[in-house]
């Protein structure tokens, strides 16, 4: 069987070492299997490149970005084993870690109902920004951090169970370098799924920065606490999740702002964020296991001197402000709904056909002038409510 288009039935044999098995997910940087080593059984991964982003002819930056992989140790990123090519496709193999995909994780904990917990969730995310953090030091950045690129292993420790020791490991690192801004955006648009990709790099002319991965990292830590990943205008996550601390409104609205200037300036940032956060859940915890008895003591005070000066009080415009901000998000998300895949396809179908575009590859050109298919993203993007609130 060819390779040239990246598909491999499962029995395959590729660079005469990996047999592959089943298809785990398939991107712009190529199309990952997993597979088993022939020499000793141990179980592997298998990416096949695209050779649209790394051929043959660019084996000499694939081999760059594979040494700077190897660089950054084994802590937080799955082991690469080798750069190969077979039949005009280049390959890299990698170590499979004993744990599951991030979206196998997500898919498992939607169908049993349980969320998970805002401990579990902090350490994922903390950890992914650590493999960002590295990544940024050698001038690399992932752009959209996938959770089908995400292994994942978590384990209930202690007395009964009562401490999360989250191994969180990304895969591919700065191979990710090797595909353009455009083809990751034209990727989750065709996709029609949340939102990985920072506003900034759906343009044409894209950049990234620290504040980039940020804006990635941030939708994995909204999807991890909500069940789906932000799209559009999305809900505050404790108006979906009323068991959270409040500080994980703040620090999801800071990482998945808009302009990048108004997000946390790097990793390290937001991973301080979401440990202030964590904090807050502890704090409430700890108010939650005060007796009922000296709870409803409290309270009865409390409620009776609020009865004495309640014609004194005036209403809090900053909460007022939250409770307007949350109903405009709701019902902007209930009118505004997400586009399917096949509505996108669709559009794109009638806009070749109507002659405004035409494809060349992998690309639509009108005229002589080349444009991306995700610079089409402002047909289906829905619009970012804010309000402003009086913090006074």
């Amino acid at each position: 069987m060819s390779l040239e288009s990246l598909e491999a039935s499962p029995g395959t044999v590729v660079g005469g070492k990996y047999e592959v098995a089943a298809l785990v997910d398939r991107s712009p940087l190529g199309a990952l299997y997993n597979a088993t080593r022939q020499a000793d059984g141990k179980a592997a991964l298998l990416l096949l490149l695209d050779p649209e982003h790394a051929g043959p002819s660019a084996k000499d930056r694939v081999v760059d970005r594979f040494k700077a992989l190897r660089g950054l140790g084994a802590k937080r990123v799955v082991a690469p084993l080798e750069v190969g090519e077979d039949q005009g496709v280049l390959f890299v193999a990698f170590d499979k870690p004993e744990a599951q995909t991030l979206r196998e994780l997500m898919d498992a904990r939607q169908q049993s109902g349980e969320p998970f917990t805002l401990r579990e969730a902090a350490q994922v995310t903390i950890q992914v920004l650590d493999v960002a953090g590295q990544m940024h030091s050698i001038g690399a950045f992932v752009r959209a951090i996938r959770p089908e690129y995400l292994f994942v292993s978590i384990r209930n420790v202690g007395p009964k169970g009562g401490n999360v020791v989250v191994d969180t490991k990304f895969l591919g690192g700065p191979l990710w370098d090797l595909v353009p801004a455009g083809a990751l955006a034209e990727d989750e648009y065709t996709r029609s799924v949340g939102q990985y990709i920072a506003p900034e790099l759906k343009g044409i002319e894209a950049a990234a920065t620290p504040r980039s991965d940020v804006y990635s990292a941030g939708a994995i830590f909204y999807e991890l606490l909500c069940g789906e990943a932000p799209t559009g205008t999305y809900q505050l996550p404790k108006s979906r999740r009323p068991d959270l601390p409040r500080e994980v409104d703040t620090v999801t609205e800071l990482a998945l702002s808009v302009a990048p200037e108004d997000r946390y300036p790097g990793p390290a940032d937001f991973a301080a964020g979401i440990q202030r956060t964590f904090s807050a859940s502890d704090d409430e915890d700890d108010h939650g296991g005060v007796s009922w008895v000296v709870w409803a003591l409290g309270t009865a005070v409390v409620a009776a001197v609020a009865f004495l000066v309640w014609n004194q009080a005036q209403i809090d415009p900053l909460a007022v402000a939250v409770e307007q901000d949350n109903l405009m998000r709701k019902q902007v998300f209930e009118q505004h709904p997400r586009p399917t895949e096949d509505e996108v396809r669709a559009v794109i179908a009638e806009l070749v056909e109507g002659g405004r575009l035409r494809r060349v590859g992998a690309r639509l050109v009108p005229g002589d002038r080349a444009l991306p298919v995700h610079a089409l993203c402002a047909v289906f993007d829905r619009p970012r409510v804010r309000v402003a609130r009086d913090e006074h």
